[in-house]
């Protein structure tokens, strides 16, 4: 993995949207000159990574991590920008769920830009999918590093749930049928621990994602 260096990411908030309907999500972020833009994915009754994301600027997306909860149908991924930003301008992104299942009850998108990474920038992720009820955690699969960031998300059928210590909520909510609920989080100051614990004392059918973006040199 990559993290030496003087380079340090930072990571930016852009705009998050949810609603109940088979619709496409759609939101918004600021650009900026050689960044790279990141975005969380939410559905019910399909894979968060069966439908499409697009944007106004003709970016080119895939998903990083998915993590699905099969009782009920809910699933998160967590996608990326293959082409980095050239300017200032406002970046519009769409996610277009999937023709299969035809009914989709559900979901969101949210956006994000991630400034400071190198030619030689990683991602480490890190997912659960169908554990046991309890307190959610997320592991990744090797420990963090002091310049990078963190970007996560859990979704459940309870509560939503509170943001790792030391991250900062970004986009939270959820609606009632099918039950669901979901917290989306960043960290900008460099996790310390491999494994993220989110804060609930317990969460029913959750499941989760994260990664770690590294700066690379």
């Amino acid at each position: 993995m990559f993290g030496g260096g003087v380079r340090r990411a930072s990571i930016t908030f852009g705009q998050g949207t949810l609603n109940t309907n088979s619709t496409a999500k759609v939101a918004s972020v600021v650009g900026a000159g050689g960044a790279r833009l990141f975005a969380v994915v939410i559905v019910t009754n399909q894979m968060a990574t069966n439908g499409t994301l697009t944007d106004d600027k003709g970016g080119t997306w895939n998903y990083l991590v998915f993590a699905s909860n099969s009782a009920p149908n809910r699933s998160c991924a967590i996608w990326w920008r293959s082409e980095l930003l050239t300017d200032a301008s406002t970046v519009t992104v769409t996610y277009t769920p999937g023709a299969s299942p035809t009914t989709n009850d559900g979901g969101g998108l949210v956006v994000f830009r991630v400034d400071g990474l190198g030619p030689a920038w990683n991602v480490i992720g890190g997912t659960a999918s169908d554990p046991a009820n309890g307190v959610p955690a997320l592991t990744s699969t090797a420990a963090p590093v002091a310049n990078s960031v963190m970007l996560g998300v859990v979704i459940n059928n309870s509560i939503a749930v509170a943001a790792p210590a030391n991250w900062e909520t970004q986009a939270q909510g959820g609606y009632a049928n099918p039950t669901l609920n979901y917290t989306v989080a960043t960290c900008d100051a460099g996790e310390a621990t491999q494994t993220t614990t989110w804060g609930i004392s317990s969460a029913l059918n959750w499941c989760g994602a994260q990664v770690e973006i590294l700066p690379g040199a």
